[in-house]
Order: structure tokens, then C-alpha cells, then sequence
């Protein structure tokens, strides 16, 4: 079985607008099981820089609010993911291991920032 995607079924990719969609083998998806698709999307999701979560500027040289973003600017050849197992509590500072399952679609759908929808 190969470990980055299933049983050695062949890749295929193709591009739209907005998304690379890459075939892989599926998983058998259950109610306790995460979409890999969601996992992504909630991956690029902004995030809210507030209370003790603010950042660093050096030019005012204070903490401030902010919002940080994480975008694909152009299409990978290869797309390697990790998946971390483990979920951290910043309200106790404790991290605990995450058990469910990760279902794998056949297709995939990566948001490729173009000039259109960058910010």
C-alpha cells in the first residue's frame, strides 16, 4: 500500500479556475471520520489575531489585532500533506490526541489563489 495516497492507483490532475483537483484512492468514510476536503478549507480559513493571540509590529513596536492569511499563489507538481494528530487547548495548554479517522475523496480540491481572488 503506498503511504501518500492509497493502493498505488495512478494520479490523474486537472485545473479549473480556482481549484487543482487531484484523483486519489477513496477511504471508507465513516460518522466518526474527518473529510480531508474540510480539513483543507478550514486550514486557509483566516485567522483572527485578538487578545493573547495578537502579533508583534515592528513598527509601531506594540501588540496589535490583525488577521493572518494562508493562500496557494500557484499549483504544486506535488502536494505532500501531514496531518497532525494532536489538537492543542490554549486555555489549559494542554494537547490531546485526535483518534478519528480522515476520509480521503477521490476527488480533492485545493483553492488556488489567482489574480482574480488574491487579496
Amino acid at each position: 500500500k503506498n503511504l501518500a495516497g492509497g493502493g498505488g492507483v495512478p494520479s490523474s490532475t486537472t485545473e479549473t479556475e480556482n481549484m487543482q483537483v487531484v484523483e486519489t484512492e477513496p477511504a471508507n468514510p465513516t460518522d466518526e471520520c474527518f473529510s480531508l476536503n474540510d480539513l483543507i478549507s478550514f486550514y486557509f480559513k483566516p485567522e483572527k489575531l485578538t487578545g493573547d493571540n495578537k502579533y508583534y509590529c515592528e513598527k509601531c513596536a506594540k501588540l496589535q489585532d490583525g488577521e493572518k492569511n494562508i493562500q496557494i499563489i500557484e499549483s504544486p507538481n506535488y502536494l505532500i500533506l501531514t496531518l497532525l494528530r494532536f489538537s492543542y487547548d490554549t486555555k489549559l495548554q494542554t494537547r490531546t490526541k485526535i483518534f478519528q479517522d480522515v476520509h480521503y475523496p477521490r476527488t480533492l480540491s485545493i483553492p488556488v489563489c489567482t489574480e482574480h481572488t488574491c487579496n
